[in-house]
């Protein structure tokens, strides 16, 4: 299937964390009807679509204002686990997965 994005105007194309697909180097398309994921073979190959595919959904986007914007985000502590179940984290921005943990058994303290 394939998709005019010059036509579309709500359009995000974002790197997804290899925890989200369970493999490397992946961005999304996010279109009015739905979303695609892709694989690329580096991480230069991925950015490289990405920028490319920004620059079909707007051409102009040198010449307009945007926002950055970074999240870091650490816990210093999760009390009370039961002892040998696994654990994991998952962040979630407005309600979209942006990037899960690998799992772990608890073994007293659980470093990520």
């Amino acid at each position: 299937r394939s998709s005019d994005l010059n036509a579309e105007k709500n359009i995000v194309i974002r790197p997804l964390h290899s925890s989200i697909l369970g493999e490397k180097f992946s961005f999304e398309v996010i279109t009015p009807e739905g979303s695609r994921c892709f694989g690329c073979t580096s991480v230069e190959e991925r950015d490289r679509w990405i920028e490319n595919l920004r620059r079909t959904v707007q051409p102009n986007k040198d010449n307009c204002e945007r926002v950055e914007n970074t999240l870091s985000s650490w816990i210093y502590e999760a009390k009370d686990f039961f002892p040998k179940r696994k654990y994991f984290c998952e962040l979630y921005l407005d309600g979209t997965l942006y990037a899960r943990t690998t799992s772990k058994f608890s073994q007293g303290t659980i470093f990520w």
